[in-house]
């Protein structure tokens, strides 16, 4: 009988192990898929940024003024992972007023 519960014991200790690895391989992977997520989210990110900050340039090339202080706004948000999924229509609501480059004249 003493032969039959060290034999339990040492099939329980092998179970421990077995889980143990479980635990191990498990962390392992949520690991690799956690650095893969994070290089998703910059690249998702940057990206959203970038297209905003397009659009900044565009408005500025053309002689607008657009809010500025919306789209940075969303950019930065973007940027802290705070407003992820959320993407602006940069349409006609967004398109700026027309200004003055520093020396340009009325006349035309």
């Amino acid at each position: 009988m003493r032969f039959d519960a060290i034999e339990a014991i040492k099939a329980e200790h092998e179970q421990l192990l077995k889980v143990e690895r479980e635990l191990s391989d498990l962390a392992e992977k949520r690991e690799k898929l956690e650095n893969e997520r994070e290089r998703f989210a910059y690249r998702y990110r940057a990206d959203s940024v970038d297209r905003v900050l397009d659009f900044i340039r565009s408005e500025y090339r053309q002689g607008r003024l657009c809010n500025l202080e919306t789209l940075l706004c969303h950019c930065q948000n973007k940027l802290n992972g705070n407003i992820d999924g959320t993407e602006l229509d940069l349409d006609e609501r967004l398109r700026g007023v027309s200004f003055k480059r520093a020396g340009e004249s009325d006349e035309q």
